[in-house]
Protein backbone atom coordinates (compact mmCIF):
# COMPACT_ATOMS: atom_id res chain seq x y z
CA UNK A 1 0.00 0.00 0.00
CA UNK A 2 3.28 2.72 0.62
CA UNK A 3 4.42 1.90 -2.31
CA UNK A 4 1.04 2.53 -4.45
CA UNK A 5 0.80 6.09 -2.22
CA UNK A 6 4.31 6.67 -3.07
CA UNK A 7 3.82 5.61 -6.93
CA UNK A 8 0.63 8.33 -6.67
CA UNK A 9 2.58 10.81 -5.12
CA UNK A 10 5.80 10.37 -7.37
CA UNK A 11 3.49 10.84 -10.50
CA UNK A 12 1.86 14.11 -9.12
CA UNK A 13 4.95 15.51 -8.79
CA UNK A 14 5.91 14.72 -12.20
CA UNK A 15 3.26 16.60 -13.49
CA UNK A 16 4.02 19.41 -12.18
CA UNK A 17 7.62 18.96 -12.63
CA UNK A 18 6.48 18.72 -16.29
CA UNK A 19 4.46 21.75 -16.45
CA UNK A 20 7.09 23.56 -14.43
CA UNK A 21 9.63 22.84 -17.19
CA UNK A 22 7.46 24.73 -19.45
CA UNK A 23 6.67 27.45 -16.98
CA UNK A 24 3.21 26.47 -16.77
CA UNK A 25 2.41 25.56 -13.22
CA UNK A 26 -0.27 27.63 -13.08
CA UNK A 27 -2.24 25.12 -15.19
CA UNK A 28 -1.66 22.75 -12.92
CA UNK A 29 -3.25 24.50 -9.89
CA UNK A 30 -5.57 26.16 -12.19
CA UNK A 31 -7.51 22.52 -12.26
CA UNK A 32 -9.62 21.69 -9.21
CA UNK A 33 -8.91 18.00 -9.46
CA UNK A 34 -5.61 18.00 -8.97
CA UNK A 35 -6.13 20.43 -5.51
CA UNK A 36 -8.44 17.22 -4.89
CA UNK A 37 -5.05 15.03 -5.61
CA UNK A 38 -2.76 17.39 -3.07
CA UNK A 39 -5.72 17.04 -0.14
CA UNK A 40 -5.96 13.49 -0.98
CA UNK A 41 -2.27 12.06 -1.14
CA UNK A 42 -1.73 14.91 1.96
CA UNK A 43 -4.47 13.00 3.92
CA UNK A 44 -3.58 9.30 3.11
CA UNK A 45 -0.01 10.36 4.10
CA UNK A 46 -1.58 11.24 7.16
CA UNK A 47 -3.44 8.67 7.80
CA UNK A 48 -0.29 6.43 7.55
CA UNK A 49 1.63 8.54 9.95
CA UNK A 50 -1.28 8.50 12.80
CA UNK A 51 -0.97 4.56 12.02
CA UNK A 52 2.00 4.76 12.69
CA UNK A 53 2.05 6.46 15.73
CA UNK A 54 -0.57 4.84 17.09
CA UNK A 55 1.22 1.59 16.89
CA UNK A 56 4.01 3.23 18.80
CA UNK A 57 1.91 4.46 21.57
CA UNK A 58 -0.26 1.57 21.89
CA UNK A 59 2.28 -1.12 21.82
CA UNK A 60 4.36 0.85 25.06
CA UNK A 61 1.32 0.81 26.56
CA UNK A 62 0.98 -1.38 30.01
CA UNK A 63 -1.83 -1.39 32.18
CA UNK A 64 -1.86 -2.91 35.71
CA UNK A 65 -4.61 -5.44 37.05
CA UNK A 66 -5.29 -3.52 40.22
CA UNK A 67 -3.86 0.08 41.24
CA UNK A 68 -3.47 0.21 45.23
CA UNK A 69 -4.09 3.60 45.00
CA UNK A 70 -6.00 3.85 49.12
CA UNK A 71 -3.06 3.54 51.11
CA UNK A 72 -5.19 1.86 53.92
CA UNK A 73 -8.25 0.22 52.78
CA UNK A 74 -9.10 -0.41 56.59
CA UNK A 75 -8.62 2.70 57.86
CA UNK A 76 -10.82 4.18 60.99
CA UNK A 77 -9.56 7.68 59.89
CA UNK A 78 -7.79 9.01 56.78
CA UNK A 79 -9.95 6.98 54.80
CA UNK A 80 -9.09 8.61 51.32
CA UNK A 81 -4.94 8.96 52.03
CA UNK A 82 -3.63 7.72 49.08
CA UNK A 83 -0.21 5.68 47.96
CA UNK A 84 1.65 8.18 45.76
CA UNK A 85 3.53 6.01 43.74
CA UNK A 86 0.67 4.00 42.86
CA UNK A 87 -1.58 7.31 42.02
CA UNK A 88 1.01 8.56 39.57
CA UNK A 89 0.78 5.23 37.92
CA UNK A 90 -2.77 5.24 37.22
CA UNK A 91 -2.89 8.81 36.44
CA UNK A 92 -0.34 7.98 33.84
CA UNK A 93 -2.54 5.09 32.35
CA UNK A 94 -5.18 7.20 31.32
CA UNK A 95 -2.59 9.72 30.11
CA UNK A 96 -1.46 6.91 28.01
CA UNK A 97 -5.27 6.27 26.98
CA UNK A 98 -6.41 9.86 26.50
CA UNK A 99 -3.47 9.45 24.27
CA UNK A 100 -3.96 6.61 22.24
CA UNK A 101 -8.12 7.68 21.98
CA UNK A 102 -6.58 10.35 20.58
CA UNK A 103 -4.35 9.57 17.96
CA UNK A 104 -7.06 6.72 17.13
CA UNK A 105 -9.48 9.49 16.27
CA UNK A 106 -7.43 11.88 14.32
CA UNK A 107 -6.24 8.34 12.34
CA UNK A 108 -10.11 8.36 11.89
CA UNK A 109 -10.99 11.58 10.85
CA UNK A 110 -8.27 11.38 7.99
CA UNK A 111 -9.28 7.86 7.00
CA UNK A 112 -12.64 9.61 6.45
CA UNK A 113 -11.38 12.38 4.60
CA UNK A 114 -9.38 10.43 2.01
CA UNK A 115 -11.80 8.29 1.34
CA UNK A 116 -14.42 11.08 0.10
CA UNK A 117 -11.38 12.55 -1.93
CA UNK A 118 -10.68 9.32 -3.04
CA UNK A 119 -14.34 9.06 -4.66
CA UNK A 120 -14.01 12.48 -6.17
CA UNK A 121 -10.48 11.13 -7.62
CA UNK A 122 -12.56 8.33 -9.36
CA UNK A 123 -14.46 10.84 -11.00
CA UNK A 124 -12.02 12.75 -12.25
CA UNK A 125 -10.68 9.15 -13.66
CA UNK A 126 -13.83 8.42 -14.95
CA UNK A 127 -13.82 11.98 -17.06
CA UNK A 128 -12.74 10.40 -20.22
CA UNK A 129 -15.60 7.88 -20.94
CA UNK A 130 -18.15 10.16 -22.75
CA UNK A 131 -21.81 9.35 -20.58
CA UNK A 132 -19.78 8.70 -17.21
CA UNK A 133 -17.92 12.48 -17.74
CA UNK A 134 -21.42 13.95 -17.29
CA UNK A 135 -21.24 13.55 -13.46
CA UNK A 136 -17.44 15.28 -13.44
CA UNK A 137 -18.83 18.18 -15.88
CA UNK A 138 -22.16 18.11 -14.06
CA UNK A 139 -20.12 18.60 -10.60
CA UNK A 140 -17.53 20.72 -12.13
CA UNK A 141 -20.14 22.90 -13.54
CA UNK A 142 -22.38 22.88 -10.05
CA UNK A 143 -18.83 22.90 -7.96
CA UNK A 144 -19.39 26.42 -6.38
CA UNK A 145 -23.19 25.80 -5.75
CA UNK A 146 -22.67 22.52 -3.85
CA UNK A 147 -20.27 24.37 -1.86
CA UNK A 148 -22.75 26.69 -0.66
Amino acid sequence: MIGMLAYNTLSEMRDLYTLAKRFDVWAYFGDIFNWVDIASLTCIWMTVANWLTYLAVASRFDVSVSYELIKHPRAKARLFETNPAQEKLFLDTLKQMGQISEISGRYSMFAGISLCLMVFRMLKSLDFQERLGLVTRTIATAGSDLMH
